[in-house]
């Protein structure tokens, strides 16, 4: 859907897209198992050959075990392979 406003006749216009969605979508997972963690049911359904979606979105954390300061580039752990460094306490 696209919503474009003219001001008379001056020339002037602007126009801007906008995607309208359903009030309600209905979820069909089908033969597909949906869990937010590797459980029981998860490894039976996998062992029997059935499918499985981790939802594991929010709850891995990394890098909160380390209090990080401002880090020069040179530093980028990405070149270096190594724990971020930390410059101050």
């Amino acid at each position: 859907m696209n919503l474009e406003v003219r001001i008379g006749t001056t020339g002037a216009v602007n126009d801007w897209d906008f995607w309208v969605y359903p009030s309600e979508v209905s979820l069909q997972q089908g033969d597909v198992y949906v869990t937010d963690s590797l459980d029981a049911k998860a490894l039976e359904r996998l062992s029997q050959g059935g499918k499985v979606l981790i939802t594991a979105a929010g709850k891995v954390s990394y890098g909160k075990d380390i209090v990080q300061q401002f880090t020069p580039v040179f530093w980028n752990t990405s070149w270096f392979k190594m724990r971020p460094l930390i410059l101050s306490a």
